[in-house]
C-alpha cells in the first residue's frame, strides 16, 4: 500500500467551525484595538511542511491547500489563493464569511487598499459616477477617472481607493 510521508489525503478542514472563530477573533481585534490580522499559510519559521499545531489558516478558514493567507478585518475577511487553489478553496471554505481572492489577479495590499472605511456620506456618488464613466470608456486613465470625480465631494479619504477600484474594475474588464 502506498504511504506519503509528508501529506495526508483525508479531509481535515472544518469550515463549520469558520464562524465563530472568525467571531473570536474580531472580538480580539476589538478588544486589542486593531483594524486587521493576517493569518498565513506558513508557520513562525516560514516552513514548507507546516505542523498540524501551526495550521492557521486551516484552522480558522477550513482551507487545506500548501499556499494561501487570509486577511481579517472587522466587517470584512478575504482567503488570498492562487490558481491551484481557487477551486479547492470554493469547496472548503464558507464563501458567506470569507471573500476567495486569486493572488495573482488582486494581491493582498490591493485588496487591503480598497477596504478603508467610508463615512457613507459620499458612497453612492463615487459608484455611480464610476459605473457611468465605465459604461462610456471602459478602459479610462487614471486622469480620466479623477476628472470624472472631480465635482464629488470627499470627507474621509475614501476617494483614493475609489480611483483604485474603478481602474481594476477597468483591467478586468
Amino acid at each position: 500500500m502506498f504511504e506519503s510521508r509528508f501529506q495526508s489525503f483525508d479531509v481535515q478542514s472544518d469550515p463549520g467551525q469558520s464562524k465563530a472563530r472568525l467571531a473570536a477573533l474580531r472580538a480580539e481585534l476589538k478588544r486589542a484595538n486593531m483594524d486587521g490580522f493576517i493569518v498565513p499559510r506558513a508557520d513562525e519559521h516560514q516552513n514548507e511542511y507546516v505542523p498540524k499545531c501551526a495550521e492557521r489558516l486551516r484552522w480558522l478558514t477550513g482551507f487545506t491547500g500548501s499556499a494561501g493567507v487570509a486577511i481579517v478585518l472587522a466587517n470584512k475577511a478575504a482567503i488570498f489563493v492562487d490558481g491551484r487553489y481557487t477551486l479547492q478553496a470554493r469547496s472548503e471554505v464558507d464563501s458567506e464569511l470569507f471573500a476567495i481572492i486569486d493572488i495573482t489577479r488582486t494581491p493582498p495590499s490591493s485588496w487591503l487598499a480598497e477596504q478603508v472605511n467610508q463615512c457613507g456620506y459620499c458612497i453612492n456618488g463615487w459608484i455611480m459616477t464610476g459605473a457611468e464613466l465605465l459604461a462610456r470608456k471602459p478602459h479610462p486613465t487614471e486622469a480620466e477617472i479623477r476628472e470624472a470625480f472631480a465635482d464629488l465631494i470627499c470627507r474621509c479619504g475614501t476617494h483614493n481607493a475609489a480611483v483604485k477600484a474603478v481602474k481594476r474594475a477597468a483591467e478586468m474588464a
